[in-house]
C-alpha cells in the first residue's frame, strides 16, 4: 500500500516534470519567435523615423534598415533593430540599443507601402477596409505555428503608423479646441469621429491625445497620449464615448501615466 509520503513524492515529481516540460516549450517558442521580433523591431524603427510603412526592399536598404552581403557568391541579409526590444518583447518610446543582426530576410513577406487609412483595427486584429478580411503587415517563417504572433505584431505596427499619422497630420495644437467634460481638457473631433485634444495638468505640463471610441468599430476603443516630456503612452478601452478623466485635475504627468496604467484594457 502506498504511503502518504510516497504519494507526495510522486505528486511532486509530476509537478516538476510538467513545469520542466512547460519551460522547455516556452524556451523553444521564444527562440522560434526571435526572428519575428527582430523583424518587427526593424519595421517599428522605420515607421518611427520615416512615418510610414516601407515602400520596398530597396527603400529599406537606402534608408539604412537593411544590408545585403554578397560575399562568397551568396546573398545574406542583416536588419537594424532594437536589441532590448527584441529580447524583452516590450516596446519603448525610443530605441535603447540598436544593432545589426543577420536574419533570413528573404523568407519574410512584407506588405510594402501599406497605407494606414486602408486598414482598421478591431479586437486586436488588423483588417482591410475594402473587403473586411484580416491582413498582416508582415509574414514569414513558421507562419502557421506562429500566426497569432504575426497578427499581434502587425496590430502593434499599425498602431505605430496610426500614431505617426495623427501626430503629424492631426496635431491638436493646430485645431480650434473647446472645453471637454473636464475643465482641464480641450478637444475637438475629426471627420472620422476621432477625438483629439490636450490635457492640462496642475504643474503646467500637458498631454496631447487621440481617442477612437469603441462605437467606431475599434474593439474596446483606444487612446494614444503624447506627453509634454516626449513619452508616448497607449491605452486600450476605458473611455466609452468621450475622454473623461477624474474630476480632480491630475497634478503631474506621472499621475496621468498611473491612471493610464491602471485603466489600460478595461472595457468601457
Amino acid at each position: 500500500m502506498m504511503t502518504g509520503r510516497k504519494k507526495q513524492a510522486i505528486a511532486a515529481a509530476i509537478v516538476l516534470a510538467v513545469a520542466l516540460g512547460w519551460y522547455a516549450c516556452a524556451k523553444i517558442r521564444y527562440q522560434l519567435e526571435l526572428p519575428l521580433y527582430q523583424m518587427a523591431s526593424c519595421l517599428r524603427l522605420y515607421i518611427r523615423e520615416c512615418h510610414a510603412f516601407p515602400q520596398s526592399r530597396d527603400d529599406l536598404i537606402q534608408k539604412g534598415y537593411l544590408k545585403i552581403d554578397k560575399s562568397d557568391g551568396q546573398e545574406s541579409y542583416s536588419v537594424r533593430f532594437d536589441l532590448v526590444e527584441a529580447i524583452t518583447r516590450k516596446t519603448t518610446d525610443k530605441a535603447v540599443s540598436t544593432t545589426w543582426y543577420e536574419i533570413d530576410f528573404s523568407s519574410f513577406t512584407l506588405r510594402y507601402g501599406a497605407p494606414v487609412d486602408t486598414l482598421f483595427l478591431k479586437e486586436g486584429v488588423l483588417y482591410q477596409k475594402s473587403d473586411g478580411k484580416p491582413v498582416l503587415l508582415f509574414n514569414g517563417p513558421r507562419k502557421w505555428l506562429l500566426s497569432g504572433t504575426y497578427s499581434r505584431l502587425s496590430a502593434e505596427l499599425y498602431r505605430e503608423m496610426e500614431l505617426r499619422l495623427w501626430t503629424i497630420q492631426y496635431d491638436p495644437e493646430k485645431y480650434t479646441l473647446k472645453q471637454g467634460v473636464n475643465s482641464y481638457i480641450r478637444r475637438t473631433h475629426l471627420e472620422d469621429g476621432t477625438e483629439i485634444g490636450i490635457i492640462e495638468l496642475k504643474d503646467g505640463s500637458s498631454a496631447k491625445y487621440w481617442f477612437r471610441s469603441h462605437h467606431l468599430g475599434d474593439g474596446n476603443g483606444r487612446t494614444w497620449f503624447v506627453m509634454s516630456d516626449g513619452q508616448e503612452c497607449y491605452m486600450a478601452g476605458c473611455f466609452c464615448c468621450e475622454v473623461i478623466l477624474p474630476e480632480e485635475q491630475p497634478m503631474s504627468l506621472d499621475e496621468l501615466r498611473e491612471f493610464i496604467r491602471v485603466h489600460n484594457g478595461i472595457k468601457p
